[in-house]
């Protein structure tokens, strides 16, 4: 399959990039507006050798010319309905189709990107119709209406192979849900969203939930971990679902449970003395003990997961326009950055995983796939749009620089989460910022108004 070749910056220079369409929803307000500019002078004008412009030209020619192609030649199943993705494992290196079992976790996916799509970059039919076609295929196959969770595997035509058995599969479909909603105005798809999303969290919390799925694999149990684990890749995940559909649908109840997830990420599996998130906790929400009981993963920081972790906080921070759970997570942001890092072999990146028991943590601890830097530019430029901190420029040039001129990185076109939202919501955030002249917003002088300061502790 096609990768991506370093593009240099005179080749980005004189394409002629138009401005985007109603492209913004990351770091709005509950009512789906922006924040203002700060009454302060303090202005980016550059970050190290690159321009504001000059890193969204990158990445609006990152999304247009080499991620959308895809979206709109390959991904939706004409024949059958539902997606079969470009990538792996649907897709051998050579581009030729060798697996067509539909898992729901990256059909929840595609259902999402081609709403967001149509709600956030284009009103194309298109668009909107892939999202559909997706939504009655997935609906009909695979939505169990009495628990309200979705099954884990369909074969092409719709036969249910494997049924519930990943959460994250259902986190996605809400995810989905909540932006076709949007897309569609239909109180069913409201509704079918929120009872699955009450169906999450009751799995999420329950004492026999051995939090199966994507992660450290203890040898010998597949994917299990001991009864009434709770890992923070799950809440985070779930939050991003939660944030967006809380702009487009009151729900009360759903408020509490964005709250409760955004506490267990920044109050529990936060260790702000050690600078680390961890990324499984025990039923009672306190890390696992150093004996001989616990299983080694079980005391992993993952640095994916917590850079995510921080920006998805932030998000819901400025959603809420809570001034302390946005500096908490954007806290956590500097303590992966600084603590998570590798540079080792000419590479660097994030870890995955930090092991806090060795002599060395970092020892073992291998490089994330190049995509993960979408997430860390997620995080960086949402501080740099509200606050006034140094770091966050300092992390964006060496990162930023490293990935687009020494590093030369490939990145991952097809993939159906990371690349594609961490390129548009990047370039959300540089609009805005564009739009201001580089001044910051005034985000934290509204906040901290005792009329809209929100305390999550």
């Amino acid at each position: 399959m096609k990768r991506r070749h370093f593009i240099s910056r005179t080749a980005i220079q004189g394409i002629g990039l138009t401005s985007l369409g109603p492209l913004f929803n990351i770091g709005e307000k509950r009512d789906q507006t922006n924040y203002g500019t700060s009454s302060g002078k303090e202005q980016i004008t550059k970050i190290g050798q690159w321009s504001l412009q000059d890193i969204r030209d990158i990445f609006y020619n990152e999304f247009y010319q080499n991620n959308l192609p895809i979206w709109r030649n390959q991904v939706v199943d004409r024949e059958y309905g539902g997606y079969i993705p470009y990538t792996r494992p649907y897709y051998d290196a050579a581009g030729k189709l060798v697996f067509t079992d539909k898992r729901l976790y990256h059909q929840g996916r595609c259902f999402w990107l081609y709403s967001y799509l149509y709600n956030h970059v284009e009103k194309d039919a298109f668009y909107l119709k892939a999202a559909s076609q997706g939504y009655d295929f997935l609906l009909k196959n695979a939505y169990d209406e009495q628990t309200s969770l979705w099954a884990q595997r369909l074969n092409r035509q719709g036969e249910i192979l494997i049924p519930f058995g990943d959460i994250l599969a259902c986190i996605y479909m809400f995810l989905g849900l909540g932006e076709y909603y949007k897309a569609t105005g239909d109180e069913t798809v409201a509704g079918i969203a929120s009872k699955s999303a009450h169906a999450i969290i009751k799995v999420l919390t329950a004492a026999d939930y051995q939090a199966e799925g994507m992660g450290p694999r203890p040898a010998l149990y597949e994917s299990f971990r001991e009864p009434g684990t709770r890992r923070l890749g799950l809440w985070m995940h779930f939050l991003s679902a939660l944030t967006p559909f809380l702009k487009y649908k009151t729900d009360p109840s759903l408020e509490m449970v964005a709250r409760f997830c955004v506490r267990n990420m920044l109050e529990k599996h936060y260790d702000k003395d050690l600078r680390f998130a961890y990324e499984f906790l025990q039923s009672d929400y306190s890390p696992y003990p150093k004996n001989y009981h616990t299983h080694e993963t079980m005391r992993v920081a993952d640095g994916f997961h917590s850079v995510e972790t921080s920006w998805m906080s932030m998000d819901e921070a400025l959603r809420t326009g809570n001034y302390h759970m946005f500096m908490d997570a954007m806290t956590l942001g500097r303590d992966v950055m600084e603590m998570l890092w590798l540079e080792r072999d000419g590479q660097q990146g994030l870890v995955r995983y930090y092991w806090p028991d060795d002599d060395d943590p970092m020892a073992r601890a291998k490089i994330l796939e190049p995509y993960v830097m979408n997430e860390v530019w997620v995080m960086l430029l949402l501080g740099m749009e509200h606050t006034p901190e140094p770091w966050l420029i300092e992390w964006m040039d060496k990162s930023f620089t490293y990935s687009y001129k020494d590093g030369k990185l490939d990145w991952p076109y097809g993939e159906t989460l990371h690349h594609p939202r961490g390129l548009l919501f990047c370039l959300q955030i540089l609009d805005r910022m564009i739009a201001r002249s580089g001044l910051k917003s005034d985000f934290l002088e509204v906040s901290q108004k005792p009329e809209v300061k929100i305390n999550y502790r």
